[in-house]
């Protein structure tokens, strides 16, 4: 996976990712599903072997184009994060402006934030900005999962 990536984008100082590099490198759809091409199937795997090797209860996975790569399947329930388009904007200018192109590139290829909920089995409300708001959300669904 990481002599692929760079090979074609030149993003790893000392064989560690950079995703700056990286990110800067992708300026178009055939970087963007090129990259997608070589990443994809290697978390498809680890996933899978996560889920065969884990003792746990519970086991969460990010994946940030679950339900547009259809991998649902994959898990027992999926959560999905809601957020106001005009939130999230905000949140990232003030974390990095220099990411907002980057962004808007992410953007046109992923679905909105309300199509992620409502293929979601649960979804998180992240629009408040209230810790307690959101870790008291948070610990209803370790509480609704552990159940099972």
């Amino acid at each position: 996976c990481s002599s692929d990536l760079d090979e074609r984008f030149h993003c790893y100082d000392d064989n560690i990712l950079n995703k700056s590099k990286l990110r800067d490198c992708l300026k178009n759809d055939d970087d963007l599903a090129y990259l997608n091409s070589i990443v994809h199937p290697y978390v498809i795997k680890r996933i899978k072997d996560l889920k065969k090797d884990s003792y746990d209860n519970i086991i969460i996975v990010e994946v940030p184009l679950l339900f547009e790569l259809h991998l649902e399947h994959l898990f027992d329930k999926t959560i999905a994060i809601y957020l106001e388009e005009d939130v999230r904007l905000k949140r990232l200018l003030s974390r990095d402006e220099e990411l907002y192109p980057f962004m808007l590139l992410l953007s046109e290829k992923q679905f909105t934030s309300l199509q992620k909920a409502s293929y979601a089995d649960i979804v998180i409300d992240n629009n408040v900005e209230d810790e307690k708001y959101l870790t008291n959300q948070i610990i209803n669904i370790i509480d609704l999962l552990s159940k099972k």
